[in-house]
Formats: structure tokens, sequence, C-alpha cells
């Protein structure tokens, strides 16, 4: 059996003695190779490095030259006659060593021709077995591991669009509407949401969950996404069931579904946030629960204007949060009311729902009478019986949005002024800044000082003469006779309108005979209540101290009660958590209110641990805590506090205990407020 040759020519490290060199090298005479200096292109002239030859010298060797040299095997008459893709191979091959190697492979004995080349060294025997035994192992393992297949994705991607993409691309469509709807953009808006696309049933579907969702989140935005769920649902087309059913596929089937799925799914929500152990991440979740349940009853609401929902699911609706004679829990009131409030006055004209809306209200007005109702609970119930007894006209307005159109007009009728007003008294306003004192070309016009304050262009300025009255549309109103009963519309505006003149004035007395006009004695918790919203949402902190002492002011002059007072302080108090989260510095200024109010009289520290009784947040319960405690050891010193603090039988430990997992420890906490001595 032959010998394998692996190498070609049969050498193992070198070429034979007719290979080529490489380019840039030459071969020497000892075999070897060695570089050659290669001149720069062009500049070889002929007659020395390069030479040239014409083609007839070249065809004079043809008949010449008719056999191989000699110790080259190469048969011309087969490369002549064989075929010409076969020519290359074939010189190449004569070039290279083309007999049968029988030397012993191992021994590395050079050809002949050959022996001037230097054999290659050989690696130890040891290495070459170690060598051997890995390759060797290798092959082993290609040849036992299993062999790889490629598997093609289920989704895998392709040129093109597919429905996938399709749908993905109308999702975003319809977010982007909904994210830019106002009541000006509404008709091109929803125009766009009818032309998206939607022409499916999976992609409505989609398509209701962002408007349900967006509606829940943003409950002030409620009428008009009902408003335009009323437009979708009357113009896009109805698609057939999937499950075989003949019911077909709508809009507002969906929608509704979606509705009453929320709907009778909160209890199932609030058990799951009560399940939580985790203090600070159950209260987020009780209150992500109570937005998205206040959120559905305002949409189911203003669907139900929209002529949406029948007024069996109202009922229905008002019925599951009434209950069944029992106890009513926080939430369920508010919603009721919320609802009530909505859809009250429909609910009101109709025969057949009347007498549900009267059993309703006598059940709230039972309610408010509850003694450990939180005030805010109580006050809100209060609002929607006066709002039924006042034709179900609110109050206060609902937040909702607004055209610019109604925005400018509200401000006409709450200030009384119009742009012509303002257009009739500052003149044309392309003018320059003073239009009424222009000069001409001359210089300042020379105006003769008169009765009259009007230039010589028929403009009036103030810097001559007497200024024109106002125009009417300017002119107050009429103050209203003594003993005249005011709504609470105009009431409200005058306690506004009292508050602003008061941060201007700092005119105590003022303030007091404003609040004597209102005729009410028992408004004054109403009147403390706004004082200090006022307070909590001030940008000014000069403005936060006067209002302050406004408050005290009023129980000094008498037109508001301690009580009253402290009626009007515990409303902001029992949702101190939910002020906090809109103000953050909502807790320290009713804390520091609170101080300055028990070392003004007005408040006691007893009072303390009921105000803290709805705060359940141990972070907001201290904050309010010690701010109180720190001003009024500002104000009557550190012994006399802790005296108070020891006389009013409430214990700190009780009061600013924490979640020990969450909180920051009692004591360190006192230690770094400088209040490490309190009872």
């Amino acid at each position: 059996m032959e010998d394998v040759v692996l190498r070609p020519g049969g050498v193992s490290g070198g070429l034979g003695p007719f290979a080529m060199a490489p380019p840039g090298m030459k071969r020497r005479p000892d075999g070897g190779f060695e570089k050659v200096k290669l001149a720069p292109r062009g500049s070889a002239k002929l007659g020395q490095d390069r030479k040239k030859y014409s083609r007839e010298f070249l065809l004079e060797f043809k008949e010449k030259c008719t056999e191989a040299p000699q110790g080259m095997n190469l048969n011309l008459q087969e490369l002549l006659e064989g075929n010409a893709d076969e020519a290359p191979d074939a010189a190449r091959a004569g070039t290279m060593w083309d007999g049968n190697d029988q030397r012993d492979w191992h021994a590395k004995k050079p050809l002949p021709g050959d022996e001037h080349v230097a054999p290659p060294k050989r690696m130890p025997a040891s290495e070459e077995t170690k060598a051997s035994k890995s390759a060797d192992g290798e092959r082993e393992k290609r040849a036992q591991a299993p062999e790889i297949k490629m598997h093609k994705a289920t989704n895998a991607w392709s040129a093109g669009t597919s429905a996938e993409d399709n749908d993905e691309k109308v999702v975003r469509t319809i977010k982007g509407i909904l994210n830019k709807l106002t009541p000006d953009k509404f008709d091109r808006l929803a125009k766009q949401a009818l032309d998206a696309g939607i022409n499916s049933a999976p992609l409505l579907q989609k398509c209701i969950v962002l408007v349900f969702e967006k509606a829940v989140a943003e409950p002030t935005f409620c009428p008009l996404y009902a408003k335009l769920c009323r437009k979708l649902s009357d113009d896009l087309p109805d698609f057939p069931s999937e499950e075989g059913d003949n019911k077909p596929i709508t809009f507002r089937r969906v929608l509704l579904n979606t509705c009453q799925d929320e709907f009778e799914g909160t209890a199932l929500q609030k058990d799951k946030a009560d399940s939580i152990n985790a203090v600070h991440e159950r209260e987020v979740a009780e209150r992500a629960v109570k937005q998205r349940t206040l959120g559905n009853i305002r949409l189911i609401g203003e669907l139900f204007k929209e002529k949406m929902v029948p007024e069996q699911i109202i009922q229905v609706c008002i019925t599951e949060l009434v209950g069944n004679g029992g106890s009513l829990a926080e939430e369920n009131v508010e919603a009721l009311c919320q609802l009530m409030s909505v859809t009250g006055k429909l609910l009101d004209s109709s025969s057949s729902a009347r007498p549900m809306v009267d059993s309703c209200m006598s059940r709230l007005q039972k309610i408010s009478n509850t003694v450990t109702l939180p005030s805010r609970i109580r006050f809100m119930i209060k609002d929607t019986v006066d709002m039924r007894n006042s034709g179900w006209e609110p109050r206060r307005g609902f937040s909702e949005v607004k055209t610019i159109n109604q925005v400018h007009k509200e401000a006409a009728a709450e200030l009384g002024v119009t742009f012509e007003a303002v257009k009739q008294m500052t003149g044309d306003f392309d003018e320059d800044l003073f239009p009424a004192l222009k000069s001409g070309d001359a210089g300042w016009d020379t105006v003769e000082l008169g009765d009259s304050n009007r230039l010589g262009d028929g403009n009036f300025s103030s810097l001559v003469g007497t200024p024109p009255p106002l125009p009417e549309v300017i002119v107050r109103k009429a103050q209203a006779p003594p003993g005249a009963t005011l709504s609470e519309e105009e009431k409200e505006r005058k306690i506004d309108a009292m508050l602003d003149e008061y941060c201007m004035a700092v005119d105590l007395n003022e303030a007091v005979t404003c609040v004597e006009e209102l005729n009410d004695p028992d408004y004054g918790a109403r009147i403390a209540s706004k004082t200090i919203e006022k307070l909590i949402n001030s940008m000014n902190e000069k403005e936060v101290e006067l209002l302050s002492d406004l408050v005290f002011g009023f129980v000094e002059k008498g037109v508001v009660t301690l009580d009253q007072a402290m009626e009007g302080l515990r409303v902001h108090t029992d949702m101190l958590e939910d002020l906090a989260l809109d103000v953050p510095k909502a807790p320290g200024r009713l804390g520091d209110l609170f101080g300055a109010g028990v070392a003004a009289e007005v408040f006691t520290l007893a009072d303390l641990p009921s105000l803290c009784e709805a705060t359940e947040d141990a972070c907001t319960r201290r904050d309010f805590v010690t701010r109180a405690l720190l001003v009024l050891q500002s104000k009557v010193g550190k012994t006399s506090m802790l005296d108070q603090c020891r006389e009013s039988g409430w214990s700190c430990t009780d009061l600013l205990a924490g979640d020990p997992e969450m909180d920051e420890p009692l004591d360190t906490y006192l230690q770094s407020k400088d209040l490490s001595d309190l009872p």
C-alpha cells in the first residue's frame, strides 16, 4: 500500500525545485529566497532593469522549443490537445513534484534536488504525542456532538407590512389622538380617529381599552372622552362576532362591558390591596383602586348624559353603592356622591328614577349624621344635598376642560371687564407704549392745561387734567342691601375676593367687614377652610404668614368661633395624605398653623391626636406634629411646650409611631428634630 502524501511535492517544509518564487522574492543559488528591490512603476528604462520583447521575436522560439526542459515531467502534446479549461490546472501541476513519494514520511528526507534545503525542526516526541492525542480528542468530540439544526421562528421578520404592524400603527395613532384631545381640536381629532383604520374586532377592543384607561386616569376629561365615545360609536362599523353568536361586536357593547367589568371587580381589587403586607405598597395600591373606581363612576355618568348608558344601569350602580341598609364604606359614599352630582339632574327629570333619587338622598343625609365619619365625607354629602335643593346647580363648577372662548367669557363675567373695554382704555395695541403722547417730527407736542385731559389728537392722558370715568363694563356692581341673603356661589366669590384683597392691603378690619356682610354666622367654618386652603396653595411665604394671622384675627374679632376654626382645619387634616401628594409643603404649613394657634390659644394640644387620626402615613404625620411642636416651642419656650404636652395626655410613642421596616426609628427621628424630651 502506497503512502499518502499530505504535502505538495511530498516535502514537509519548503517548496519543490520547480516551484515559483513568491511575489517580491527571487530564488538564490542555494535554493532559498531573498527580497527583490522593486523600482517605482514607470522608472525602469529599456535595456536596464526591464526587458521588452516584441511579438515577432518571441514567435521565433515556436519551432525551436518543442520539448520540455530536462527534469520536467510534462507532456506538452496532452497539454496542447486537452480541454482548454483543464490547461491551467495542468500547467500548475507541472511546477510541483509529480512522482509518488515512497519515503518514510516521519523521516522528513528531502526530495531529489532539494538536498540543499534545510529540514524543519522537529518537535519533541512527548509534545508530538500530546498534540496528536489532542487532535484525536477534538475529532471524536465533533463526531459525537449532536447535529445542530436551525429552527425557524414562528414570528420571523420578513419584508413587507404584516397585520400586526398595521394594528400597532393604528394603536399608536389612537394614543397620539388621545394625548392631543382638547375641546377646540375635538372635531378634527375625532375625524382622524375614525380614519385611523379600525377594521377588525380585536383592534376595536384594543382602542376601546386605550380610551377607557385614559378616561379613568383623567376624570377631569371624562366629558370629552364620553363625547368621543359617542362619536366613534355612531360612525364606526359593526364587526361579526368571533364566538359564533349572532350578536355583532359594536363599540358601545365592548365599552359598556369594559365599564361593567371594572365596576364589578372593584371589591376584588380592594381585597388584593388589603392583603399587601408592606404599609407603603398597600397605601399605593389602595390609592390606585380608589382613583380607578372614581374615574370609572365619572365615565359611566358622562356616558349616561351622552345617552350611551341606559337609565337602568345607573339605577343598578346606585343600588350597589347604597347597599342593603348597613354601614357604607367611605369610598362607596364618595363614589355615590360623584355619580349623583353628574347624573342627578337627568334622573330627577325621570318619573321612574325620581323615587330612587329620593331614597338615595335620604340615606346620604342619615349617613352624614354619623359621628365617626370624616369631615371631608360629611361636607361632600352636604354639597350633594345642597346641589339637589338648588336644582342640581353646583355651588362650584365641576373641574372640566373648557375652550378658549369659554375662558374669556368667564373672565369677563367674573372680573367685569372685556377686551373691548381694555382696548378703549389703552388705545390701539399696535401703537407705541404711550400712543397719546406721540409727538410730531418737531418733538413733544405742547398741550395747554385745562379742565379736560383730552389731548390734541383726541386721546386721553393721565398726566393732564382729570381722568375720564371708567367704562360702565368695569364698574363694580352695587353692594347687596343689608340683611339680603346671598347664594352659595356669591358667598364663595366674595370670600375669594376678600382673601385676595387682604393679601394686598393687609387690612383686618376690612376683611372682618366683608365677612359680616355675608349675614351667615354659621358660615365661619367655611371661611376658615377657604383661608387655610389659600394658605396651603400659596407660593409666597410672606402671604402664608398673613393668612395664618388672618385666621386668628377672625377668631379674635368673633366672626369665626373656636369650634368653626377647628372644623375648618380638620377639613384639610382629614385629607392630609392626598394634600401631601399635590402640595408637599402642606403637612408642614398646617403644622405651623396649628402650633401658632396653640400659642395664640385658638387650638389646644389635646386636639392633636384627633387631627392625626385620618393620616396613616407615618412620614406625613410626623412632619405635621413635629412642625407644630417646634413652632409652639419657638413662641412659648421648650419648658412650657413640654408642660402642655404632658397636660394633653397623649404619648409621642403612640402618636408618631411608624413601620419598623419602612420608617426611621422614632428615637433617631426625635433626636434629629431636637425633640427627644417629649413625653
